[in-house]
């Protein structure tokens, strides 16, 4: 059994997603137990990223203890593929609970441009601190050399052995990732992203004869779509969306600011909701502030989606922006998932209940999902 930790929903979503993909059994939760279920991959979503880093470390050590004894056990940290979060922290606290000495680290998905390449973080081949992720309100990367941006870690060239602590591996390609990991063993601590974490299922050979649709074949009477992420464009063009004729909505600046309540903001989009059966929500805004706009206003957009699903509850929930999506669904109290498909690279649908969820990092592409 592979246990995979991830401290956002998408991102565990995203590794579910490509454990189903390979035809594996997977569960999916967000809560940790140390009574595991049956399956080949167990994927844990904590929500730590949006925690302060006291308190990531605090889960961190919760998650590790519940698990530290169950036999047969791989565990795999997932962290953010541009390492943001409190990714020492958290792997720190994980190292110290397992017995871990060594970390092996590849945050980076070659086969989306980003790459590590002589310590240095690249994304299609422009510098990490001159992307838009250099204005992420509460984990801006002012640089894209790794041993700066994330105080702690040590850089790892593809000629160097792994070292005690924290090693972020280079990697450029799908074969430096396989060289990096052969530098491994049990006694290594494995973290990274879903590049990484596929190289993995191939090295165990976790594959089983598995059929996969990579298309939505279906199309939902009632269906809520949030767009959670300061880097969200709008959908109201895509297929899916004007087939069903959802009506997109942007947040109110006064809303947005804090400088009124969300109740006529709520009703406005109740009645659409109501009236067109389908919604789109978006921030619209530009993010202005730090970790403090952030949190409230995902704690705005799950108080409305909580409102609107307790009323009519959706056949289709799709969300982008991980931390977004962990607030909405704690809001409204679902916890446990059952993976249908992956969709596109990171963007993953599982059910509760009657209700599709499609889940989808705010940084990632929705792919060709809505043909």
């Amino acid at each position: 059994m592979i246990v995979v930790i991830a401290d956002d929903i998408t991102g565990a979503a995203e590794i579910a997603g490509v454990a189903h993909s390979n035809g594996l059994d997977v569960r999916f939760m967000t809560s940790a137990s140390s009574e595991l279920p049956e399956a080949d991959v167990v994927v844990i979503a904590t929500d730590t990223r949006s925690a302060d880093k006291e308190e990531a470390a605090r889960v961190s050590v919760d998650v590790a203890e519940s698990i530290k004894n169950v036999q047969g056990v791989t565990v795999f940290k997932k962290t953010d593929s541009v390492l943001r979060g409190h990714v020492v922290a958290e792997l720190q606290s994980l190292m110290s609970v397992l017995g871990y000495d060594k970390v092996l680290l590849l945050p980076q998905n070659p086969s989306k441009s980003r790459i590590i390449k002589n310590g240095r973080y690249y994304i299609n081949d422009i510098a990490l601190e001159d992307t838009s992720f250099s204005y992420d309100p509460e984990f801006p990367a002012k640089t894209s050399l790794v041993e700066q941006y994330v105080q702690g870690v040590k850089s790892l060239p593809i000629s160097s052995p792994l070292c005690d602590g924290i090693n972020v591996a280079d990697a450029v390609t799908q074969e430096d990732i396989e060289t990096q990991i052969s530098k491994a063993n049990d006694s290594i601590l494995l973290a990274g992203a879903a590049d990484f974490f596929k190289t993995l299922l191939d090295k165990k050979g976790m594959r089983k004869p598995t059929s996969s649709n990579n298309n939505i074949s279906l199309v939902c009477r009632r269906n809520i779509i949030v767009c959670g992420s300061t880097q969200s464009k709008s959908l109201k063009d895509e297929p899916y969306i004007k087939h069903i004729g959802a009506e997109e909505t942007s947040m109110p600046a006064e809303v947005f600011h804090g400088t009124v309540s969300t109740d006529g903001w709520i009703a406005n989009l109740q009645e659409i909701y109501n009236s067109k059966g389908s919604i789109i929500i978006t921030i619209g805004h530009a993010a202005t502030g730090g970790k403090s706009y952030a949190v409230r206003l995902r704690n705005n957009i799950a108080k409305a989606v909580y409102n609107l699903a307790n009323t009519q509850c959706p056949d289709m929930l799709i969300i982008e922006g991980g931390a977004t999506a962990f607030a909405l669904l704690q809001r409204i109290g679902w916890s446990e998932f059952t993976i249908e498909k992956e969709l596109a690279p990171g963007v993953v649908c599982m059910r509760h209940g009657n209700t599709h969820i499609i889940l989808k990092p705010g940084s990632y592409p929705w792919g060709n999902i809505w043909s």
